[in-house]
This record gives C-alpha cells, sequence and structure tokens, in this order.
C-alpha cells in the first residue's frame, strides 16, 4: 500500500526533531572535561596573582608555589632516597619508563646536566613507572646513566605528582618548593632556563 505523503512528511520532521534535540543536549553539555597540563617555570612572586601552571586531575592538583609531597623509593642497588632529605638541593624529578621512545631521546640530556652540575646543589633522580629492577638498570646501563633512578613499583609516586604523561619533569627549588612542571621532552635551552630561575648559575 503506497505510503501517504503528508504521513512521510510528519514522520521525517519528527525525525529531525529528534536529531535537533540530542544535538542540542550534547552542546549545552559539554563533552567530558580532559585534564590539562601547563608547562611552567617560575614560582609566583610577590603581587603576582595565583599560578596557572596546574597539573590536574579531577579537584587534586600539584601546582607551581607548592611544597612538593614527600616521597622515599629505592634505587636499583636498594639505596633509599628521601625527598625531605634533600632541601637546600636543587631537584629535579624526571618521570619515565624504558618504552617511552621521548624518555629516550631526553635522557643523554638529563646526564650531561648532571655531569655538568656535579659540584653545585643539584640533583636528578630519575623515576621509573612500574617495571622490573632487570628491565630499568638494563636501561641505565645502555644509556651509560650516573644519576641516581628511583623505582615507582606501585606507582605511587607518581600518583602523588598526577603524572598524567610520560617524560614529565618537576624542579624543586633549595626551599623545597615546586618551581617547574613541565610535561614533554626538554630542550636544552628550556632545562638551562628552569634551572636558573631555581637558582642555579648555569
Amino acid at each position: 500500500m503506497p505510503q501517504n505523503p503528508r504521513s512521510r512528511y510528519f514522520r521525517l520532521l519528527a525525525i529531525g526533531v529528534l536529531i535537533g534535540a540530542a544535538i542540542t543536549l550534547v552542546v549545552l553539555a559539554g563533552l567530558p572535561e580532559v585534564p590539562r597540563a601547563i608547562s611552567k617555570t617560575r614560582s609566583p612572586s610577590a603581587g603576582d596573582q595565583a599560578d596557572s601552571s596546574v597539573v590536574e586531575e579531577g579537584a587534586k592538583t600539584v601546582s607551581v608555589g607548592q611544597a612538593a609531597p614527600n616521597f622515599a623509593l629505592h634505587d636499583t642497588r636498594d639505596r633509599t632516597y628521601e625527598l625531605q632529605g634533600l632541601k637546600g638541593k636543587v631537584v629535579l624529578l624526571n618521570f619515565w619508563a624504558t618504552w617511552c621512545a621521548p624518555c629516550r631521546l631526553e635522557m643523554p640530556l638529563l646526564e650531561a646536566i648532571s655531569q655538568e652540575l656535579v659540584e653545585e646543589d643539584f640533583l636528578v633522580l630519575g623515576i621509573n613507572l612500574q617495571e622490573s629492577v632487570a628491565q630499568v638498570q638494563e636501561f641505565v646501563d645502555e644509556m651509560g646513566l650516573t644519576f641516581p633512578v628511583l623505582l615507582d613499583s606501585d606507582g605511587t609516586v607518581s600518583g602523588l605528582y598526577r603524572i598524567i604523561g610520560y617524560p614529565s619533569t618537576i624542579i624543586i627549588d633549595k626551599a623545597g618548593k615546586i618551581q617547574t612542571i613541565h610535561i614533554g621532552i626538554l630542550l636544552e635551552s628550556q632545562l638551562r632556563e628552569y634551572l636558573q630561575e631555581a637558582g642555579l648559575s648555569i
């Protein structure tokens, strides 16, 4: 039986209205917010507004200018490093993994700066994400790393610092405050600028 043209028209009109309503709901409700990450170089100074350099995950944040959360981790030789015991030094935390290609590219720069500033109040701590001692030690040997490489075996410290991408670098000044949050591979010029702003002569 042929379909009534008027009935067909109203059916198409109803479908169009439903599609339009669905699009309107998506626009009004918005899409889920992706956690933001902002690379930043300095702490807020007197008179500045609150610094916008923040790593966010839900309502919890780690931001420039705040005291760096304390932690204690072992290296591949079972030596313990505790952050609060390193006050008086500029500390660079580099979060990485062996499967991360940009991490591999960045490592020679971190090793070179560690060697260059070996006489300064400065320490690089590589923090590996949840890999075995054997995997990490093989990588350390291959890359010829001399700075301490620590094992975040259960991901606690990465969670504490709200790490959402690799590599990620956090620079802590001599007073124990976060000076820089940088997500992604570092350029040498960036690293030198960050360390100068953390109080090193470089």
